[in-house]
């Protein structure tokens, strides 16, 4: 999504207890997504979540293959 110019930005963030990957279409703005894996997790569920630039969370999983499905979706709705 870089290389075809929709996301401008990214960073990886590592702390204790999550490792994110965060998605910016402008540098000076609030991440897009934020995609985070809870090393910590206690339920299988929520090892990857994924969330908006408002901070609510769009899907949690144990999978993080279904996490990015939520972007794919996102992305062709923009298409259309």
């Amino acid at each position: 999504m870089v290389s075809v110019g929709e996301w401008k930005d990214y960073a990886i963030f590592i702390n204790k207890n999550i490792v994110g990957f965060n998605i910016y279409r402008k540098a000076t703005e609030n991440p897009l997504y934020q995609i985070i894996k809870n090393l910590s997790a206690k339920s299988r569920n929520q090892k990857y979540s994924i969330k908006d630039q408002a901070g609510s969370i769009l899907k949690n999983s144990n999978q993080l293959k279904s996490i990015l499905e939520v972007i794919s979706k996102k992305k062709l709705k923009l298409v259309k």
